[in-house]
């Protein structure tokens, strides 16, 4: 269960030229400093009912903070986080999604005995929150670059020396963390402190009974299991790829790591198999095609060029017209399918701070 300290802070940048998303021109449009008169707020719902939180009401950088979010958040919980996965997007966000209506679903991780192919929807052991944006001016919003995502290794070096865990793996929870956010015009997962995606593949062999087991799970054939996202029989990558034929050999047989470096993902593989799964033997021979996460970097979600990737575009508000408050859903979680996911990562503590600039469209 990872915790963390959450502010979410408002910014606008100054002296910007915008390049419009649709096309190569350059337009009017120019980044301006929030001014005391102007109007920028950012709402949280309570009792189906909506309260501004204004960015002009001070000098200083406002903030929206845990007792806040406390308070207008009833799933709040920063001790609650789980290994879940974003994989399987296409059942919630497809063409019937009805974005007013809409969260993103992220999946539970697998369990001994449980169907490699299907996953249940986590209903904890993440933190989702409703944003609703509002602006006086019309604008894009972007992720700002003084967002961070830390470790705390102070916190997490009193826990290692109070529990015995190695600290470097605590400290690994800056690296499977992820933050999405969703908006009617976009869904974009942060992944925080990469330059690159890490391109993560939603599916691997797992040993689902770490740290009670040293191997790799088998079926019932004796065959290494393939969990997760890909091309298997009835699967809807199926229907674009055909099924995959997967391979298996002796030169993939896995040996069985020592205690303390087993993990769910690093184990051996069991002396009943029929050989090792080879993976990438699968994919060059057997037609296999694996789901990978698509994230993004946080140079990418904050520059605003001909690539950018604003999270929504709030048009200048309109009492009359309530197409005109926009709302971003931010989901916070770990992604179990990502290598850094270590048994101990569980206990590992973390600071977020969220932080929004925005680049006013001009007349």
């Amino acid at each position: 269960m990872a915790l963390f300290s959450f502010t979410v802070s408002a910014l606008v940048t100054s002296s910007f030229a915008w390049f419009k998303v649709a096309d190569t021109l350059i337009a009017s449009n120019i980044a301006i400093d929030f001014l005391k008169d102007e109007n920028f707020q950012i709402g949280l719902k309570k009792d189906g009912e909506t309260t501004f939180f204004d960015a002009s009401e001070s000098s200083a950088t406002p903030s929206i903070d845990d007792a806040t979010l406390k308070e207008y958040c009833p799933d709040y919980d920063p001790t609650g986080l789980l290994d879940l996965s974003s994989m399987f997007e296409s059942r919630w966000l497809n063409e019937k999604a009805d974005f007013a209506h809409t969260k993103p679903q992220l999946c539970v991780g697998y369990t001994a005995g449980a169907n490699p192919h299907e996953t249940a929807a986590a209903i904890s052991g993440f933190m989702q929150f409703e944003f609703y944006f509002k602006s006086d001016r019309s604008m894009y919003l972007f992720l700002s670059e003084d967002t961070t995502l830390v470790a705390n290794e102070a916190a997490n070096q009193k826990l290692a020396d109070a529990f015995g865990y190695q600290v470097e793996n605590l400290n690994k929870v800056k690296d499977c963390l992820r933050v999405s956010f969703y908006s009617e015009s976009a869904f974009y997962i942060y992944e925080p402190n990469v330059t690159v995606s890490s391109n993560t593949a939603y599916a691997g062999r797992l040993n689902t009974r770490a740290p009670n087991s040293s191997y790799y799970d088998i079926d019932s054939n004796k065959n290494e299991i393939l969990y997760g996202e890909y091309n298997y029989p009835g699967s809807e990558l199926s229907a674009t790829y055909g099924d995959a034929t997967l391979k298996y050999d002796e030169a993939s047989r896995a040996g069985t790591p020592s205690a303390e470096d087993l993990t769910g993902f690093v184990s051996g593989t069991n002396p009943l198999a029929n050989g090792g799964l080879d993976i990438a033997k699968s994919e060059t021979e057997g037609n296999l095609h694996i789901a990978h996460e698509k994230t993004y970097t946080l140079s990418e979600l904050s520059k605003a060029d001909e690539k950018s990737c604003p999270l929504v575009y709030i048009p200048a508000f309109d009492a009359a017209n309530p197409e005109t408050v926009k709302r971003v859903v931010v989901t916070v979680y770990v992604e179990g399918w990502d290598l850094d996911v270590v048994n101990s990562v569980e206990a590992g503590v973390f600071d977020l701070s969220l932080a929004f600039k925005g680049y006013y469209k001009s007349k």
